[in-house]
């Protein structure tokens, strides 16, 4: 094998398998790129839909809860700026553009989350 433990080459490979390695790298690094920008527009997508569509907010972010089953007796209760919120349609409301604003600002370089 042309790799020590770390990674990094051994004196002794050629130069041919080092730029092989290299192109390698330039090659993955390029397709994880591409493969991010839809990802990435996916999500702006729904951020954008979660903002005029509320009530899709939880069939978008099922996926991410650790429980697969729903339980129907448990509020959700917001506390925002020290009034407690209940109502479950206000709840998703706030919620759903909280996550929203989080999705528009991926990708940015100084997102303050």
């Amino acid at each position: 094998m042309p790799y020590e433990r770390n990674g990094k080459l051994r004196q002794g490979a050629d130069k041919t398998k080092r730029l092989i390695i290299v192109r390698q790298t330039e090659c993955r690094n390029e397709a994880t790129k591409q493969r991010r920008l839809p990802i990435e527009e996916y999500w702006r997508t729904k951020s954008e839909d979660l903002k005029r569509n509320p009530s899709e907010f939880f069939r978008v972010f099922k996926p991410f809860l650790k429980d697969k089953v729903v339980r129907r007796d448990q509020d959700i209760e917001l506390n925002i700026n020290g009034d407690i919120v209940k109502d479950q349609v206000k709840v998703s409301e706030r919620l759903a553009n909280h996550f929203a604003d989080i999705a528009d600002r991926t990708g940015e370089t100084n997102a303050d989350l």
